[in-house]
């Protein structure tokens, strides 16, 4: 009997091993294939219009999102294409004088 627990031992301590080396494997794999999908310059070269394309749409999101930022809200005058004023500007109204 006690050889028993001894083999039984041994077999479990086996496939201890053999699990850790499997995750340890996939641990692996999974990181270089991570790697190998994020390399711009592959992509590129294997799907270059398509990278043209999310290149151009990644500038004008980014222009447009900095634009907002540094300029805010500020709109164009009504009766001039140049003069670009701000919102309180263009909706504030003339003092009203009492006669």
């Amino acid at each position: 009997m006690a050889d028993r627990k001894t083999d039984e031992a041994e077999f479990l301590d086996r496939e201890i091993m053999l699990a850790k080396d499997a995750l340890s494997k996939l641990k692996e794999e999974t990181l270089d294939s991570l790697k190998r999908s994020a390399d711009v310059a592959a992509w590129t070269q294997r799907y270059p219009w398509q990278s043209l394309g999310t290149a151009a749409v990644t500038g004008v999101g980014a222009g447009w999102v900095t634009g907002g930022a540094v300029w805010g809200d500020k709109t164009r005058a009504k009766d001039s294409d140049e003069d670009v004023i701000s919102p309180d500007v263009a909706n504030a109204k003339e003092p009203q004088t009492t006669p």
